[in-house]
Parts: structure tokens; sequence; C-alpha cells
């Protein structure tokens, strides 16, 4: 009897062409896109991932809509057990937050300036609400910085479920 769990699942075959990505029924540009570069290929899906001119956010939308529900649901488990860690990870900023005090401390720096008896009051609030801004601008980047890392990981995530891995 053979022990599954040490097993490899045998890869799956998928195959990437324009007249597969025309059923998906993508939106037009990034259609467009693809045919423009890649119209005349047929591109195995684990091809398909590693091809420069496609966005990974389309590599995604294409994958999950081609591969076996098994696989996508193995995917989608992988993904929300990542979630946490995103989660973690992001919950130390909020940009929101920042934006809003960036703009109540402008607003208040704004008040105060018409008065000269309270132009350093003044100064403290403008001052306030520079910081407060560029925290916010930070953790934009930030926040987009970890979500490009997650496409990533996600693609690798197809990749190894559609070698079996």
């Amino acid at each position: 009897m053979e022990d599954n769990s040490t097993t490899k699942r045998a890869r799956v075959k998928i195959s990437v062409n324009s007249k597969i990505i025309k059923s998906l029924l993508p939106c037009e540009d990034r259609l467009v896109n693809y045919l423009k570069h890649y119209n005349e290929f047929n591109f195995d899906i684990l091809e398909f991932l590693a091809l420069d001119k496609i966005t990974t956010e389309d590599k995604i939308w294409v994958s999950v809509r081609l591969m076996p529900k098994e696989l996508v649901a193995a995917f989608a488990v992988d993904c929300a057990s990542r979630a946490s860690t995103y989660a973690a990870k992001s919950s130390n900023y909020d940009a929101a937050s920042y934006a809003d005090l960036a703009a109540s401390y402008a607003a208040k720096a704004a008040s105060l300036a018409s008065y000269v008896q309270d132009a350093s009051y003044a100064a403290s609030y403008a001052d306030l609400a520079a910081h407060a801004a560029y925290d916010a601008s930070s953790y934009a980047a930030l926040t987009a910085d970890l979500a490009a890392e997650e496409r990533e990981l996600q693609l690798k995530s197809i990749a190894q479920l559609i070698k079996g891995i």
C-alpha cells in the first residue's frame, strides 16, 4: 500500500492561448495586452505564469479560472492562511487614521493661523499635520509593498499546485 502523504500528485496540464483567454471574457485592455504580445502562442500554464508582459494580477485571474476546482480550493486555503500574517504585518499601520489626523491638524493649524497670538500653536499643528501626512504616505507605500509581495507568493503557490508539489 502506498503512503499518500509522501507521494507527489501528478502535474496538471493546462493550456493557455488566445482562444482560451478570449473564452474567459477578460476586460478589453487586458485582452488587448495579451493579444499584442502573445497572440500566436500556445502556452502551458507554467509557461504562462512566467510571461513578463502579463501582470501578476492577470496571471492569477486566468489561473484560478482554468485550474481544477480542487486546486482552486487549495489555493484559496493557502491565501487565507497567509492573510493572517499579512494582517499582522499591516495592523500597526492605519493609513485612514493618519490621513484623518493630518487633515485634522491641518485644519486646526489653518484656524489658529488667523490669530497672530496663536501663530506658534498654528506652526505646531502644521508640523504635526506634516508628520501625519508623511506617516499616511509611508503606510500606503508599505501596503503596496506587502500587496505586491503577496501576489508574488500567490503565483508561486499556483505554480506549486500545478506541479503537484
